[in-house]
């Protein structure tokens, strides 16, 4: 028989009530038959033929698929595909001087074009360029590149992995791995290893007080306190606050006193003079 229909695959919705599912296309036998099921998520399973009851193999009008065999039947926002899957081999064997069957020659042709329909139905769900198009589209980026990515193009029309920011702006994943993350773009600088700026003018500041940010990313600051009276407190404020936290700060007495810091912020924190004496700290601060 010939193969008369250019179909291989259908897919039906669930409405929650049918369990029986025509196909219209020849599967030869069971083991050239594929069933999925896709969930409300869209993930899809791929059914063993102890899961449903198939009939109609080797007919040209094709047959029917009945699943569930117990149970509710599938509910809307699910799918079931049913589709020919016919291995790539080639199991006809025609020897010297045998019997040259015409049946025999006309199913192994007949397998030839289900194997080509499959592969005509893959490529109709894939993405293609244009007839149009004269270039050649190279290969997506390796999986860990375009893990939790989206599919972007540069300016050549070539492929990249991208992700998509609060403004739906297509950044690289690369981009937005190691900068999105960033708060501040001292930070990005210093991720990069250069010289970030600092909180009050371009470059870093090496003086009595200022700061200075790492290239890992972790920001020093110092300076030297008001004088503080024996048994009391000052507030030392930052220049620019740190943009993400402040790990901890250590103020030394420069007189004759003891003390420690206290109510830590990311703007600034408190000297308490523990001591009998006043005296100025000075203090350097970590954070980030």
């Amino acid at each position: 028989m010939t193969v008369s229909s250019t179909s291989s695959r259908v897919v039906y919705a669930g409405d929650g009530t049918t369990t029986a599912f025509p196909f219209a296309f020849k599967v030869p036998q069971a083991a050239d038959l594929a069933v999925v099921y896709s969930d409300a998520t869209g993930t899809d399973v791929t059914l063993s033929p102890s899961q449903y009851a198939a009939s109609g193999f080797g007919a040209d009008a094709g047959g029917t698929v009945t699943y569930p065999l117990s149970g509710s039947p599938i509910a809307p926002g699910t799918t079931l595909a049913i589709q020919r899957s016919v291995a790539a081999l080639q199991p006809a064997s025609l020897s010297n001087q045998g019997a040259l069957w015409p049946q025999v020659i006309e199913a192994a042709l007949d397998r030839i074009v289900m194997v080509c329909q499959g592969v005509i139905d893959t490529a109709s769900r894939a993405l293609v360029v244009s007839r149009a198009d004269g270039g050649v589209l190279g290969p997506l980026p390796v999986a860990a590149a375009r893990a939790n990515g989206v599919l972007a193009f540069d300016g050549a029309g070539q492929p990249y992995a991208a992700r998509l920011t609060g403004g739906l702006v297509g950044v690289s994943n690369w981009l937005a791995a190691n900068f999105l993350p960033m708060s501040s773009a001292a930070a990005a600088r210093g991720a990069l290893g250069a010289i970030a700026l600092d909180d009050v003018g371009a470059g870093a500041t090496i003086a009595a007080t200022g700061s200075y940010a790492l290239p890992n990313g972790l920001i020093v600051k110092w300076g030297t306190s008001a004088s503080v009276g024996a048994g009391g407190n000052a507030t030392v404020t930052f220049g620019a606050p740190f943009p993400t936290a402040l790990f901890g700060a250590v103020p030394t007495p420069l007189g004759n006193t003891t003390g420690y810091a206290g109510s830590p912020g990311a703007s600034s924190f408190k000297v308490n003079n523990t001591g009998a004496n006043s005296s100025a700290f000075f203090w350097i601060a970590l954070g980030n």
